[in-house]
């Protein structure tokens, strides 16, 4: 019922404020603890390693902030009847545009997919960006410097994959299961916002698509 979805679209904005609030409240202390930290000793020494912690910090704080938006975008998007879009046409252009962040991140990213051939799905192509975008972050990030990315198109008995692999090292199996969730993030890795397969999950599922990990 009507009202029932309302009840259940405001459990969900609030379960995201609150989130949001978790999530940022821990770089933010620290943005404030080392601004202390160079006010109360001016020493060289001490405002280069403060002033290291915040550049750190505030980059941490914006990829949080870049993502949590990205979400509520998604989240908000209207139920209409997506276009029809052609993967095979948009979808190496989107990993092309992502080659100089690559070379950045001394990641080989490439594109892989059959002869060109129409590959149409019923999704919107920002949010398909948005998803692939998401998908590409994660493997620059988790892959390292000196590894190889790709992303792939393919279609078979009427179902498209996309997919995104790189050689890097890889999750164990034990946290497989709990990749996509919100804000989780694999012990021991590289911080991020912990929202990026999240977002992935949230576009395909909304267009009738599903992850495999």
């Amino acid at each position: 019922t009507l009202v029932a979805n309302l009840r259940e679209a405001l459990a969900e904005q609030s379960r995201f404020i609150a989130d949001a609030a978790h999530q940022l409240r821990t770089p933010l202390a620290g943005l404030r603890l080392h601004s202390e930290r160079a006010l109360a000793d001016p020493r060289p020494e001490v405002l280069e390693d403060a002033l290291g912690h915040v550049s750190r910090l505030t980059e941490r704080t914006s990829r949080i902030a870049e993502q949590l938006l990205s979400l509520a975008r998604v989240q908000s998007a209207q139920t209409t009847l997506p276009p029809r879009t052609d993967l095979a046409a948009v979808v190496p252009e989107m990993v092309g545009e992502r080659v100089p962040d690559a070379l950045r991140a001394g990641v080989d990213l490439g594109y892989d997919a059959p002869p060109q051939r129409p590959m149409f799905a019923m999704i919107d192509a920002v949010a398909l960006q948005e998803a692939l975008d998401n998908l590409i972050d994660n493997a620059l990030h988790h892959a390292g410097r000196g590894h190889i990315a790709t992303v792939s198109l393919s279609q078979r008995d009427g179902t498209i994959e996309l997919a995104m692999e790189d050689d890097g090292p890889g999750v164990d199996d034990a946290v497989l299961a709990r990749l996509g969730e919100r804000f989780f993030q694999v012990a021991g890795g590289n911080r991020g916002s912990g929202l990026g397969l999240a977002i992935v999950e949230e576009v395909l599922s909304r267009y009738g698509g599903r992850v495999r990990y």
